[in-house]
């Protein structure tokens, strides 16, 4: 037996009672209750489908919502801390080339300084042997 669970709609029950009157208490009178009854259940249960579709589709669009703000908060606090990290970046190059500078210099000065120190030695020496020769000829 196939069972159509269809509701069969308001001129099927108007056309039967329209050809002979229902017995009160029986079978088609039952019959028609019946059909009515399922009719009734269908369209409660279609009322209350559309009820709770409408209210997922209502939190589904709020979770939705949420994950959006979430992340989108998560976005916005990692480009804050990258132009954070970004700023000390910039900062410690400049040091390391201040830095760099500033050893180049010294460099320079303690080479100038060395080479004016060995001249000297050198000037110094030479005046030693030169007075040393002129104060002791070797003949």
């Amino acid at each position: 037996m196939n069972w159509n669970c269809q509701p069969l709609g308001p001129n099927v029950n108007s056309h039967m009672e329209r050809l002979h009157p229902p017995e009160p208490g029986g079978l088609e009178a039952s019959l028609l209750q019946m059909i009515n009854d399922h009719n009734t259940a269908s369209l409660k249960l279609r009322e209350q489908t559309e009820k709770s579709k409408k209210e997922a589709i209502r939190t589904a669009m709020r979770v939705s919502d949420l994950l959006v703000n979430a992340v989108n908060g998560n976005v916005q606090e990692v480009f804050i801390i990258e132009k954070r990290i970004e700023m000390e970046i910039r900062a410690l190059a400049a040091a390391v080339a201040r830095f760099s500078k500033q050893t180049d210099q010294w460099l320079t000065a303690s080479h100038t300084i060395n080479t004016a120190v060995k001249d000297r030695q050198t000037r110094r020496g030479a005046t030693n042997v030169i007075s040393f020769w002129t104060h002791n000829p070797p003949f």
